[in-house]
């Protein structure tokens, strides 16, 4: 009777890093990069991480995987920030229409369902728009206290965000359950927090070995860089989805109504 190899057994793990490209390895490295996270980025200017982490790009890839996958079926169309949008949106395109002499009126038009499409769809484009502009900041950021390789830039970069993306993660599923009149708060609540991590992951990691001082003003420029990096990555990846999607729609429903 043949034995049978432990070794060779596919379990959740391999399951887990099929469909999100993460696995042990890689909840073990995000714990590092919030209880240790020197140990990472010196790892970060190795050839191969020490053979004991998970690439900094990869663990944001896995995250956004999770992240779009839970939008597609968590998201609700009746959460404030998506409520609060669908009625700006909805006045802004009346005053259009009403300009251009349409007689369309956006109380028949399905704003929410439309909005809900180029939101799936600024999922989508989201990834590729975020890794392209974080790409630019690493090739222009060079204040990291020694000479490194655009290959390990980009490592630092992502590997500062992935703190702030888990954060995020947690944040995304709570706002469906956040009030209008608690959405402000909540919103200021997150910047603060993720502007914290961005800079404390910088502080501990990246100049974990500068004297405090010069660390505190470097980790204060490198958080706001990448802050407005990520608005702006946002800023682009909803003009795009809302170009493609919701705009056009709304232009042919005020065409309509044109004489």
């Amino acid at each position: 009777m043949s034995q049978r190899n432990t070794h060779n057994i596919v379990g959740l793990d391999d399951l887990i890093e099929d469909l999100f490209g993460m696995n042990v390895r890689s909840f073990k490295t995000i714990w590092v990069l919030f209880s240790s996270p020197r140990q990472y980025f010196i790892a970060a200017k190795t050839p191969a991480w020490m053979d004991k982490y998970t690439p900094s790009t990869r663990l944001w890839l896995g995250l956004m995987a999770i992240l779009i996958a839970l939008q597609f079926f968590w998201a609700s169309p009746d959460a404030a920030i998506m409520d609060n949008l669908s009625t700006t949106l909805s006045a802004v395109f009346a005053n259009a229409a009403i300009n251009v002499g349409s007689t369309a009126d956006f109380a028949a038009f399905d704003m929410a369902g439309e909005l809900q499409k180029a939101m799936k769809l600024n999922y989508l484009i989201y990834p590729f728009v975020f890794i392209f502009a974080f790409s630019v900041f690493a090739w222009l950021y060079r204040a990291w206290g020694e000479a490194l390789s655009f290959t390990v830039r980009l490592r630092y970069v992502f590997a500062v965000i992935v703190p702030a993306s888990v954060i995020g993660l947690f944040t995304t599923l709570m706002t469906p359950f956040i009030s209008a009149t608690q959405l402000n708060l909540f919103s200021v609540i997150q910047t603060v927090v993720i502007l914290g991590l961005y800079f404390l992951t910088g502080f501990r990691g990246a100049y974990g070995d500068m004297d405090n001082g010069e660390a505190f003003g470097r980790s204060i420029v490198l958080a706001v860089g990448i802050f407005i990096t990520l608005t702006i990555a946002q800023l682009i990846s909803y003009g795009l989805s809302f170009g493609i999607s919701l705009f056009p729609a709304a232009g042919d429903f005020i065409q309509s109504g044109l004489p």
